[in-house]
């Protein structure tokens, strides 16, 4: 034979340039079989025409580009992207959708600014799987087991470590251990570090602590005693340099209700009413990921992947294994496995910060249902 038989894609220059919206449009050139020398020598004699089409795709994929990250937001911008990285993706609405039975239907975390590649390297470790077993290989906690191996990555809630230094925000990622974003940010003297990002920021934001002079910017760390009335905070110290330990969780706040000389009213998310000191640090704004309550898994293999195992219910269970088990409990409470009250009950240890409680959880509660209000 004259030439093998190859599939080869000719583009005529006419339709190539007179029609703008050829590549647009998502249509491709014909491919034609080159069975002939004639019919090959004539593909070789459009090279021209070959590049240019190549040289139009690379702009039109440029200008495409350019839009997605318009459309992101207005603070990314080509420098931007520098520091970002490759792993930097497209927004979710314009990703194909999924065609799969076990994947149709479902709700996931908006991904668009977030960071696609792997964590910094010194800022994380690697964590041990329990299974839900103590030291002596006894079940200590049920339908715990498997899933992805994870990394802890090491965050900063104390946000002491360079105060009044600002930071540059590199990069938004996703932490495998809790529900909130994470933010790879960069002090001037180039120490890097992971912080609890907050709604709204986005990579190249400028973040500090603010000791001297409170800078009420989103997501910078403040004193209590600075922040005005009405201020929502997240991470919030509960003893000064202890770290963040309340407000940490995706969309979670709290908000300042009153400032004394020494304390700070703040209203939590449950509807408690609590008293922090005033020096400890809160940072501006709520934590990231507000949509999580919207999420949805899509298959029961992604529970697995999270180290969830199938869960019997008590009843379903014979008389020993489970209190509610059997043909009927006698009209016995809600309980554990081993015999504690679930609804209702008194729970939480005496401690003597109780007494910075102003308002608790079930006086909340009371009130909301003496009110009528029902929690949906």
């Amino acid at each position: 034979m004259a030439c093998l038989l190859r599939p080869q894609l000719q583009i005529s220059p006419a339709r190539v340039f007179s029609c703008s919206g050829f590549w647009a449009a998502g249509r491709l050139p014909q491919r034609t079989w080159l069975s002939t020398p004639a019919a090959a020598t004539a593909a070789a004699t459009e090279p021209a025409a070959s590049a240019a089409a190549q040289q139009l795709v690379k702009q039109r994929q440029a200008a495409a580009s350019a839009r997605v990250i318009d459309s992101v937001g207005s603070s990314i911008n080509s420098s931007l992207l520098a520091g970002v990285g490759p792993g930097l993706r497209l927004p979710d609405e314009l990703m194909p959708a999924s065609k799969t039975g076990g994947t149709r239907g479902g709700m996931s975390r908006n991904g668009s600014i977030l960071y696609n590649g792997r964590p910094v390297k010194r800022l994380i470790q690697k964590l041990k799987q329990s299974s839900g077993r103590n030291h002596s290989g006894a079940i200590t906690v049920w339908n715990r087991g498997g899933g992805a191996s994870k990394f802890r990555r090491w965050v900063d809630f104390h946000r002491r470590l360079l105060p009044n230094m600002p930071a540059v925000v590199r990069r938004l990622e996703r932490d495998p251990t809790r529900t909130a974003f994470i933010a790879l940010i960069c002090y001037r003297n180039g120490t890097l570090s992971y912080v609890l990002a907050a709604e709204g920021l986005l990579p190249g934001m400028v973040i500090s602590t603010s000791l001297a002079a409170p800078n009420l910017r989103m997501g910078n760390a403040v004193q209590l005693g600075a922040c005005p009335i009405g201020l929502s905070v997240f991470n919030v110290e509960l003893l000064p340099g202890r770290g963040g330990q309340l407000a940490r969780a995706a969309g979670a706040s709290a908000k300042v209700l009153k400032r004394f000389a020494d304390h700070t009213l703040l209203k939590l998310t449950s509807g408690e009413h609590r008293m922090v000191p005033a020096k400890c640090l809160a940072t501006v704004g709520e934590a990231s990921n507000v949509a999580h309550t919207h999420d949805r898994l899509r298959k029961a293999g992604q529970s697995r992947h999270l180290g969830r195992r199938p869960h019997v219910r008590g009843v379903a269970m014979n008389p020993v294994d489970h209190p509610h088990g059997g043909d009927t409990s006698g009209g016995r409470c809600s309980s554990t496995p081993w015999g504690r009250l679930t609804k209702g009950a008194k729970t939480r240890p005496p401690r003597k910060t109780n007494r910075l409680i102003v308002r608790s959880v079930r006086t909340v509660k009371n009130m909301r249902r003496h009110a009528g209000v029902v929690d949906v």
